[in-house]
């Protein structure tokens, strides 16, 4: 092995170390694409306070909404009396649970606040009939109390609506079918600032410790475009230590919680002037979101509960929700290649799984012209090597003639030097770009190929064994065996031992790295998701089948080509 491999492996593997043992224990808990530094809170309103405080008792004369469409302008006028409805004499909690198509939302009436709510349309574990819980602790509660409020549903046309009431304020939710949004409006008596409180995500029980991604765990707000462009970010769930004040100088898009595949934000309405304050903070039992909101009548925000799914939000408003999905890669890439994924998984009988595969063809076909360049540009490298070596003699002191010399034998002989780097250079944005669509997307959820592998979004876990081993273990004593990665390595080395061998030094360098470099990424990914393994495996064996097509068919034709032209 000459200097330069040798330098070059003991880089590589200096950069695994780095990466397995830094980068790599990060990314499980609390990766975030962005990190947003505390800056002052500006001249925003209110006092935020966090602490529930002990409500009062009800006044024995309640009053009660109008159960017709409110909107959020409306004043904060007296309600008309309720019918029949009993005096509260204690604070006793009593909940209401609304059930729609999407949601299961149950709601107390301290505070009226939202103390659990239940995505339907998706589920906790694989074979499971139970929803994924979003949120199960107090939400969406107002200056923090909790004090007593009289409720009353109604039924819509398209949906319900729940109103709590007290002497204080009237807060009401409004759901629409079908819609991972739902409105609440709040209306305080008297015109005065607000704050709402939201916490963070619960936990999905279907991402297991050691599986990588890149994350995306924390708090996260958007503001309306500025000049200086940084109008989004996103906060470790790690950093949210203590208060930090986030002053909202341009108009609040949005500002929630994320995980990895969902997300929970409050966005304030169009007709919500109020200025705004975040305040993201951690109690004995999470992370809290505190939105204050200045001075006015009425205010009205909707909230959304739901995956981070390209049609739920990214179609919606490309500009708006673009930042949650943290896209890596050329867009135009990225948004076809999810057209085609979603395309091939719509076809009958074609699992996720088989749609990977799919896709992988694609690309190999689009790539294949450059691939059949760059393997016939190797075959007449060797055919002229005794030419440019005798080159390389006659000219070994005079470099610039020896170049010009070089070009002209090229030419001649129809070889382009750098054929052999353009399928890597072409193909290095489609790999970047995969990572987003398949590499940690949402549509692998849950998703099935075959046999042992059910869950596309996770490391294929053929079998799961009570060791701990170094750089491959799941933090917790545990290491997977994941047949995908040995696989992928596999028909890696296989697929680099079937091509053409290149006589210029550079270029067998170039292959001695590509192996190292392809080895490293099976340490590299190896708990990473088996929808991104089964790419590599597919797109390495298709590889192996168009090396041996070049080589026994390409190559000796042209060989033969040479042979009648001499």
């Amino acid at each position: 092995m000459d200097k330069k491999t040798l330098i070059g492996v003991i880089g590589l593997a200096l950069f695994l170390l780095l990466w397995m043992n830094v980068i790599v224990p990060s990314f499980p808990d609390e990766v975030m694409y962005k990190k947003a530094p505390p800056v002052a809170s500006g001249n925003l309103s209110p006092t935020l306070e966090s602490s529930p405080e002990p409500g009062p008792t009800l006044p024995t004369s309640p009053t009660a909404p109008s159960t017709g469409p409110i909107t959020s302008t409306e004043t904060a006028a007296p309600a008309p009396q309720a019918p029949a409805l009993p005096v509260v004499e204690k604070a006793e909690e009593t909940f209401v649970t609304i059930d729609t198509e999407i949601f299961k939302a149950v709601f107390s009436s301290w505070g009226g606040s939202l103390v659990h709510l239940e995505s339907k349309d998706h589920k906790d574990l694989i074979g499971s009939d139970n929803a994924i819980t979003l949120l199960d602790r107090a939400s969406l509660v107002v200056d923090g109390k909790r004090d007593p409020m009289q409720s009353v549903v109604s039924d819509t046309d398209n949906g319900k609506t729940l109103t709590f009431w007290n002497t204080d304020r009237r807060v009401i939710y409004r759901f629409e079918e079908p819609s991972h949004f739902f409105d609440i409006t709040v209306e305080p008596t008297q015109e005065r600032a607000i704050s709402l409180t939201l916490p963070e995500l619960e936990p999905d029980p279907s991402f297991t410790k050691g599986a990588i991604t890149r994350g995306n765990m924390g708090g996260i707000y958007h503001l309306n475009p500025r000049d200086d462009g940084d109008n989004s970010a996103a906060i470790p769930t790690s950093d949210l230590h203590g208060h930090q004040n986030l002053g909202a100088p341009g108009q609040l898009e949005y500002a929630g919680f994320r995980n990895i595949y969902f997300t929970t934000f409050l966005e304030p309405t169009e007709d919500n002037g109020s200025a705004h304050q975040l305040q993201f903070s951690v109690s004995a039992e999470g992370s809290n979101l505190i939105l204050g909101a200045s001075a006015q009548k009425a205010f009205t925000y909707r909230l959304y509960a739901g995956p981070v799914h390209k049609p739920y939000l990214y179609e919606i408003d490309e500009v708006k929700y673009g930042p949650l999905f943290n896209y890596t890669g050329i867009d135009f890439i990225i948004h076809f290649l999810l057209y085609l994924l979603s395309l091939y998984s719509s076809l009958p009988g074609v699992n996720m799984g088989v749609a990977i595969l799919l896709l992988t063809l694609s690309v190999k076909l689009v790539l294949f012209p450059m691939t059949l360049k760059a393997q016939t540009s190797m075959f007449m490298m060797s055919k002229i090597g005794p030419e440019l070596k005798a080159l390389q003699e006659k000219y070994k002191n005079d470099r610039q003639q020896l170049g010009v010399k070089q070009m002209e034998l090229f030419r001649e002989n129809g070889v382009n030097p750098m054929a052999g780097c353009l399928p890597m250079l072409i193909q290095m944005p489609v790999f970047i770009s995969l990572f987003s669509t398949i590499g940690e997307g949402f549509i692998l959820r849950h998703a099935p190929f075959f046999g042992w592998i059910t869950d596309l979004s996770a490391p294929d876990r053929f079998a799961i064994f009570n060791v701990s081993i170094p750089f491959l273990n799941n933090g917790d004593g545990t290491t997977n065996l994941n047949i995908l990665v040995i696989l992928y390595m596999i028909t890696m080395l296989i697929q680099q031992s079937l091509m053409p061998k290149a006589t210029d030094p550079q270029q067998q360098q170039m292959q001695k790295m590509m192996k190292f470099m392809m080895l490293a990424f099976g340490f590299i990914l190896y708990n990473y998701s088996s929808g991104l393994m089964v790419y590599f495996v597919g797109s390495n064996i298709l590889g192996m089948l168009e090396n041996t097509y070049i080589r026994k068919s390409v190559l000796p034709a042209m060989e033969k080509k040479l042979e009648n032209k001499t």
